[in-house]
């Protein structure tokens, strides 16, 4: 065959593929809308997230990372205001956005994925919508502890750092309680990185007080090592005499369940963060904040101090906070608008948005590293 006649078939061959679609795409929209539940939309938007993320990367140049959840689009009155779609969808992460005309030949994004889903005893053919969020948007987001009057502080008092306490559970055979909140509150991580974290006292300042709890050395790995991940959470034992004080802090709801699966997640919790200082003095009430979920983050990446570096999170809920989160909330729990189950920890922030570990992470001890694997815990109260 003539090297001209050859080309020409190869630049067919192409075109002819890139331009064939696996199926009707109107007929692949409504079965993805229509017939999926919300929870196989999740699934399905997650399975092509962790099997195709990858690959997708290395085919558009722009992008970076895959999410999956509900998109985010400018309003129409406010251009400064971002609204959430109500409709699940696959969100690309790029670089930055291109503008009218900017488009690069053969770089345009899809929008949107097919994939097939079993729907009763038939596989259906599904196109899942997609979504464009630029990485300044959402890639910027930090650590919420602060250096203050402290709610963790040093065996000398002499340096603390305020956050929340998430939640408290029962380990099997300890005669005592236990309270979770994040590891880098506990072992106060930006004023004390390299030191050990376990037996800073802990204390709640609602109008003042002693040492509750102590932090113990049963963390999760924090580690800017990114080869393996990292797990913001650790625990601290509760003092023997100081149950009821302890519990005195805290919201005392009674809520013994928590979300087992992304799929669980209620569109829409609350997040209790601690109560406004005044003074050096509290309100005795925590501050609710709205969370509406936005998106799934595998595989994210969190700047935490410069002595840890960037640590990598299997997995973040990302949540839209009304009020916004700040400075000083890091381990304040989410829990569903029922009080009924805890949805997961809070961590970071950035803008409007912020970032949670699911409580499926907080509540199995093999997360926390090797030879918990017979522990069992149980959540007593929030």
């Amino acid at each position: 065959m003539p090297r001209s006649k050859k080309a020409e078939l190869i630049r067919e061959t192409e075109q002819e593929t890139l331009s064939r679609t696996p199926g009707n795409l109107t007929e692949a929209r409504r079965t993805f809308r229509e017939e999926l539940s919300y929870a196989d939309q999740l699934r399905l938007a997650e399975e092509i997230v962790l099997t195709r993320g990858q690959e997708l990367c290395l085919a558009y140049a722009n992008v970076i990372s895959l999410t999956f959840g509900f998109a985010r689009k400018r309003s129409k009155s406010d251009p400064a205001k971002k609204i959430l779609r109500r409709d699940v969808s696959v969100s690309f992460i790029v670089k930055r956005k291109w503008g009218e005309g900017q488009a690069v030949k053969g770089q345009e994004l899809p929008k949107y994925l097919f994939a097939f889903w079993k729907v009763g005893r038939k596989r259906k053919l599904c196109a899942v919508p997609t979504d464009v969020e630029a990485a300044d948007d959402v890639m910027q987001a930090e650590p919420l502890s602060a250096k203050s009057t402290a709610l963790v502080s040093d065996p000398a008092g002499q340096i603390g750092v305020t956050g929340a306490i998430t939640c408290v559970i029962k380990r099997k055979k300890r005669p005592l309680p236990y309270a979770i909140s994040c590891r880098h509150v506990l072992s106060m991580s930006d004023v004390r990185h390299g030191k050990p974290g376990g037996g800073n006292p802990v204390s709640i300042y609602r109008g003042g007080g002693g040492a509750l709890a102590v932090s113990t050395g049963i963390r999760g790995p924090l580690s800017g090592n990114r080869r393996s991940y990292s797990l913001d959470v650790q625990l601290a034992g509760i003092l023997d005499g100081k149950e009821d004080a302890f519990r005195q802090t805290m919201l005392d709801l009674e809520i013994t369940d928590y979300v087992r699966s992304n799929a669980d997640i209620p569109r829409r919790f609350d997040i209790y963060r601690p109560p406004t200082r005044h003074d050096g003095e509290s309100q005795r009430r925590s501050e609710r904040v709205t969370a509406d979920l936005v998106r799934f983050h595998y595989n994210r990446l969190l700047p935490y101090h410069q002595s840890i570096g960037r640590i990598l999170h299997e997995l973040l809920l990302e949540v839209r906070a009304s009020p916004r989160t700040m400075k000083g909330d890091s381990g304040s729990p989410a829990i569903t608008t029922d009080k009924t189950k805890l949805v997961g920890m809070l961590i970071a922030g950035q803008g409007d948005l912020s970032y949670l570990i699911p409580a499926w992470y907080l509540l199995n001890p093999v997360q926390y590293g090797p030879g918990r694997e017979r522990e069992r815990w149980k959540l007593l109260y929030v």
